[in-house]
């Protein structure tokens, strides 16, 4: 997930596509902060833990809806808007907004901390058709057009385009900076 809360130390993103938060089947992702000590965790009780149960996170991914199955697929540690902090990517591959199971990434900017909703994404990138499941993948795909700012991918394997090509599969790629 880059560096989130910019401490010199990476975090990581865990997604859970049945994560049930917004609603049965909504999906969810979590950020838990790296540190000096990041190989070992605390408890709530300040004792040492074998584990950190997700809900301890330091960030929370909420999907919008129910079965939107958020953070099948999560990528971070790019800066797509150039402000000097990560973002992080959230597919959502049976998100409805464009159509049933058409599919959805959203891009989360950074730094982010507590419980968030991905409705409040800034940018989303919805699939084209139903059925088309984008967001099954996610990928920061760094500065791929050489502009400064981080660029990403979204996959949608089952696109279709017209009758004659249906189910082909596609991976869009977003620039940022926009």
């Amino acid at each position: 997930a880059g560096d989130q809360n910019l401490d010199g130390y990476a975090d990581i993103i865990i997604g859970a596509p049945g994560n049930d938060s917004g609603g049965a089947g909504s999906g969810a992702a979590f950020i838990v902060f790296g540190g000096p000590d990041s190989d070992e965790m605390y408890c709530a009780d300040g004792a040492l833990c074998d584990s950190l149960p997700l809900a301890s996170a330091d960030a929370i991914l909420v999907g919008e809806r129910g079965d939107d199955y958020a953070g099948g697929a999560v990528s971070g540690g790019a800066d797509i808007d150039q402000d000097g902090n990560p973002d992080v990517l959230v597919g959502s591959r049976e998100e409805d907004s464009a159509g049933s199971d058409a599919g959805a990434a959203s891009i989360m900017f950074g730094p982010l901390s507590g419980t968030v909703d991905l409705s409040s994404s800034l940018a989303k990138v919805h699939g084209l058709n139903a059925g088309d499941w984008t967001g099954a993948s996610v990928a920061m795909g760094g500065d791929l057009n050489g502009d400064g700012y981080g660029d990403f991918m979204v996959g949608a394997p089952q696109l279709d385009i017209g009758e004659d090509f249906v189910d082909i599969g596609a991976v869009l790629i977003v620039k940022g900076g926009w």
